[in-house]
């Protein structure tokens, strides 16, 4: 049997994960709508059918976009980009906030929209087309380094007053993450590392429902009806889900979609999916990730163009680090942070963004020969002996 190349581990592994989330997100939002609205809460899951279909677009639209087309983008979607989020924060009366976080704009005819998940876009493609036109001066603290540091750090500001603390942390780890890989001077790096350390601590303890999260972290025993009742209810949907090992309890058959987890069609969807899938779903859900991650991550080597690199550089370290964080909170290794798990929760600008950024991997795969791909530079990738500052 003929083995599958790269594209073809990657195109397979992104459909299966979409499958997936599809199956997951019908599934538990029509429990959702049995529950709480009647035959009129057929309007959930028709709108999740017309995300999946603006995701699909944005896929496609993204994977025929040429470098060069996006490199002219990256300044103007950046300061775009830094409007909007300023906008979000601001009560500026024409736009209406939707939620207590304000982390939402609501516009005519589209709808709500989370302006911080499609940050993550315009970040990866103006930081690639900075790190290509200031290749040379990215050693330089000035011309180089402060300018993009300058840029992470606004957006991050920006989205922590939503407040959004982790999908800020993401993102400048994910900007931070770039510059190290396109060949950011450690000392540089160190001293970012000696003021943002401090700044986040300062951010924690100013909040009291953010400390209030942590202190249930060191404690998961305690508040299990407040700060620990979000993973203690994932946890025990887990927990259902390996009385029946390695296969879990079935397809709608988990306790957890019924409103015991909270957040089950977003945040939380991980734990429902254990719950009915079991030990050998979540395997392979790993695995699938693993390999999307991975071929993302090769192809970051192997493209001749110093731009495609840092861009799948990025789209990379976003995806890899948010599915991470999903997981650890839900089986308690992190505190409490709602992150959406990419391709399977449902919010349809979360789902957009992700595919957004698959489209962009998509269309620097697409354009790279299959020889190219070579066992070398694989092995490279595994054991680091591949020095990436020469990005």
């Amino acid at each position: 049997m003929k083995e599958l190349n790269s594209k073809q581990l990657f195109v397979g592994s992104l459909w299966m994960l979409a499958l997936i989330g599809i199956v997951m997100r019908y599934s538990i939002l029509g429990s959702i709508v049995d529950m709480k609205h009647g035959n009129a809460g057929s309007y959930l899951l028709g709108e999740e059918f017309v995300n999946v279909l603006i995701a699909f677009a944005g896929f496609w639209f993204f994977s025929r976009l040429s470098a060069k087309t996006l490199s002219t983008w990256g300044r103007p979607l950046i300061l775009i980009t830094l409007v909007v989020l300023g906008v979000v924060i601001s009560g500026f009366s024409l736009v209406h906030t939707n939620g207590i976080a304000g982390r939402w704009i609501r516009l005519p005819v589209i709808g709500s929209i989370q302006p911080a998940e499609l940050a993550k876009v315009a970040l990866v493609i103006f930081m690639a087309d900075f790190l290509t036109r200031h290749r040379a001066e990215l050693k330089n603290w000035k011309r180089g380094f402060l300018p993009a540091v300058c840029v992470l750090s606004l957006m991050f500001l920006l989205i922590v007053k939503q407040p959004d603390f982790g999908t800020s942390v993401l993102l400048f780890a994910a900007g931070m993450w770039m510059m190290v890989v396109a060949g950011m001077k450690l000392k540089h790096f160190a001293v970012v590392l000696l003021a943002v350390v401090p700044s986040a601590v300062y951010i924690v303890l100013e909040s009291p429902y953010r400390l209030k999260r942590i202190l249930a972290f060191l404690n998961p025993g305690s508040d299990l009806k407040g700060g620990n009742y979000q993973q203690h209810q994932a946890k025990l949907a887990i927990a259902h889900g390996g009385e029946s090992f390695p296969f879990g309890q079935g397809l709608m058959n988990g306790l957890g979609r019924h409103g015991y987890v909270p957040e089950a069609s977003t945040d939380f969807i991980a734990a429902i999916y254990v719950e009915e899938f079991g030990f050998i779903g979540l395997a392979f859900m790993l695995l699938l990730y693993g390999v999307m991650i991975k071929q993302i991550m090769v192809f970051s080597i192997t493209d001749k163009s110093h731009f495609n690199r840092c861009l799948l550089t990025g789209i990379g370290g976003i995806l890899g680090l948010q599915i991470m964080i999903n997981l650890f909170v839900i089986t308690g290794l992190m505190p409490n942070k709602g992150m959406p798990l990419p391709l399977i929760s449902s919010g349809g600008t979360s789902l957009l963004a992700t595919a957004c950024l698959l489209g962009l991997a998509w269309r620097v795969m697409k354009e790279c020969p299959d020889e190219e791909v070579t066992e070398e530079l694989e092995v490279a990738l595994v054991t680091g002996q591949k020095n990436w500052n020469g990005l």
